[in-house]
């Protein structure tokens, strides 16, 4: 998933210069991460966070509540506080902006733009790391929300779901982190619960197998041609993604095709918090060498992109894990 990142990341922007007429098998490639992949990640990793979250937490204990805080509080707070850091110094170093206290907080929560003279993104100046903010968020009322769920699960679910549709269609802007809230209470419902997760999602295996390619593949034939029937299509996809996802990976896993890779699973924290300090860098340092005229050549450059962007921040935390475990520690968030 944090490849997947990556790659949206990557693909996120058009050569500039071309037309879609100029590039129609990149153009397909990008239809395709924009079906498939776009937005998927992030539901996940919601979910994810709020079933782990409660584990342990059937039963609501004010100690246990804390101690988790407290692993929260190194797992996400101090990387999300160094890895905005670390965006933010090389805009502080190449000041073109306005410099001042305020725009420089605004990058550790939604970057108002004033010190590179853009318009506000609403997101950290590391822009992945808005996850790690709203999850922070969230986690704070875990005592309010352990109640709702615990009494009135399903209906609480519901309307966080309509919430979270709400914003995603009207695009209205107000901040209440709704996608955070439905996904991570999804998890969350199941693990206060104690429900066997690999069996209630196996029960839709099949639909969720059918459901996510069929409407990713007609979300291809549509993202360019209708933006808003390929928006509700896209919802629909998060959703089928997220059972997707874990009926093939626990398939995969006890079929033995795959197996659990700690190394990699360990660096893919590494690789989420950190590819947008690398992958810009790859990208002008690729189109200088290669200067790309053609529709393949810039696809070409997309791919090896993420390749070599994997690569280099694979090989970091390789090379950090080996000669300076303690510090790694910190900036990932964990043991390693």
């Amino acid at each position: 998933m944090a490849v997947v990142i990556l790659t949206v990341h990557v693909f996120g922007r058009k050569p500039a210069g071309f037309s879609d007429s100029d590039l129609p098998i990149f153009n397909l490639v990008k239809s395709f991460i924009e079906s498939f992949l776009h937005w998927q990640s992030v539901p996940i990793y919601f979910f994810i966070s709020g079933f782990v979250f409660f584990i342990g937490l059937q039963k609501w204990d004010n100690g246990k509540w804390i101690k988790k805080l407290q692993n929260r509080k190194k797992s996400l707070l101090i990387p999300y506080i160094i890895w905005n850091t670390l965006s933010l110094l090389p805009l502080i170093i190449n000041n073109t902006g306005e410099l001042d206290i305020k725009s420089i907080l605004s990058c550790y929560w939604a970057y108002n733009g004033e010190i590179t003279g853009i318009s506000p993104t609403g997101m950290p100046i590391n822009y992945p790391l808005w996850f790690l903010r709203d999850l922070m968020l969230i986690i704070l009322f875990t005592p309010f929300l352990y109640r709702l769920l615990k009494k009135n699960g399903k209906i609480v679910l519901s309307l966080f779901a309509i919430l979270w549709l709400f914003k995603y269609f009207t695009g209205i802007k107000f901040y209440i982190p709704t996608e955070a809230m439905f996904f991570f209470s999804f998890g969350a419902y199941m693990s206060i619960n104690a429900k066997d997760m690999i069996a209630e999602f196996r029960k839709f295996s099949k639909i969720s197998v059918f459901g996510f390619i069929i409407l990713g593949l007609v979300s291809m034939c549509l993202y360019n041609s209708y933006p808003q029937i390929f928006k509700i299509l896209k919802a629909l996809l998060i959703i089928f993604g997220l059972f997707f996802a874990y009926n093939t990976s626990v398939y995969l896993l006890q079929k033995g095709y795959c197996k659990v890779n700690n190394f990699l699973s360990s660096a893919s924290f590494f690789i989420y918090v950190s590819h947008t300090l690398v992958f810009y860098r790859v990208s002008a340092l690729l189109t200088k060498l290669l200067s790309p005229d053609s529709d393949l050549s810039w696809l070409f450059l997309y791919i090896m992109n993420v390749v070599l962007t994997s690569l280099i921040l694979v090989s970091v935390f390789y090379l950090m894990s080996r000669y300076t475990p303690k510090f790694l520690s910190i900036v990932a968030g964990r043991k390693v």
